[in-house]
């Protein structure tokens, strides 16, 4: 396994979300920018859309990050129209309650 990003559990999701079927609408909510960049490195062509949970990942974007990854940067109300992606990664925050919003919000962003 190569290590693209900077956290073990991260990287374990990383290396799962590899063996998924490429292309498609991702997203990605929470963690480390090298989350996303090895989604869309896995999957080139798809659409990956990476909200910012922590005030300390919103700028650790490389400024020539590849073109199908956008950033939304507020995670107090995310721009997550229903049944929009694909795909849901997300690293579980040690909050339960703050588990559960992301998990409702990946939730309406996969359903129709």
């Amino acid at each position: 396994m190569i290590q693209r990003t900077g956290n073990p559990a991260e990287e374990m999701l990383s290396d799962a979300a590899a063996h998924l079927p490429g292309g498609g609408r991702w997203l990605v909510i929470g963690g480390e920018a090298s989350l996303a960049l090895a989604v869309l490195d896995d999957h080139p062509g798809a659409d990956v859309l990476r909200i910012a949970t922590d005030i300390r990942h919103v700028d650790d974007l490389p400024a020539d990050h590849p073109p199908g990854l956008r950033l939304d940067a507020n995670a107090a109300h995310p721009h997550v129209a229903p049944g929009s992606r694909d795909v849901a990664v997300l690293p579980a925050p040690s909050d339960r309650a703050l588990a559960r919003r992301w998990l409702v919000l990946a939730l309406a962003a996969l359903s129709d």
